[in-house]
């Protein structure tokens, strides 16, 4: 047993809204009936519709998913549970649609930003386009990196105030965990 769920808690959220396998087991307890509603992921455009719904879903993805994602942070970096309990309370975990600036060339860090899902165009500051055609594209296309999941941005920025080099664009729906800077120093 690694925990217990109160009447009225949501569950399985991470599984319907990330296309994830389910992660846990949940068992009724043996002393009585348990009522369940299941909501298919098939439901979930017509019950987007009720505000009250998206808000109290939304809310339980972020914060489950920060959890997940801090714990799966701490294995990998060998992290122990205080310091990710900390992290925890300086940390949003967001999620966003394609093209969405996540930071712009010349501002100052303020956040890391570490990548769960998606991909991200890092785009060289104040480059003038190369050429024309087929051979100034692919110029363009080779001064851009393009970073994926796994990737923090703006280390940087946390042992000091500097600025952005690059502007980070995101090119496809990606899941980030922001860290305030300022919070982490």
């Amino acid at each position: 047993k690694v925990g217990e769920l109160q009447a009225g808690a949501l569950f399985g959220e991470l599984s319907v809204l990330a296309h994830l396998p389910r992660s846990s087991t949940v068992c009724a307890p043996p002393a009585g009936p348990v009522t369940v509603l299941e909501v298919q992921r098939q439901a979930l455009p017509l019950l987007r519709k009720l505000p009250q719904f998206t808000a109290v879903l939304d809310k339980a993805y972020r914060r489950n998913s920060r959890a997940v994602f801090l714990q799966d942070l701490g294995v990998a970096t060998r992290l122990d549970a205080v310091a990710l309990s900390k992290l925890a309370t300086i940390s949003q975990f967001r999620v966003y649609e394609p093209g969405h600036l996540l930071f712009q060339a010349g501002e100052t860090i303020r956040r890391l930003f570490i990548l769960k899902t998606g991909w991200l165009k890092l785009g060289k500051s104040g480059e003038e386009e190369q050429g024309e055609g087929v051979a100034g594209a692919w110029t363009k296309l080779a001064s851009e990196d393009y970073l994926g999941a796994g990737h923090c941005l703006g280390w940087e920025g946390a042992a000091s105030d500097l600025a952005w080099p690059q502007s980070g664009t995101l090119l496809t729906r990606a899941a980030v965990l922001e860290i305030s800077v300022v919070l982490l120093r």
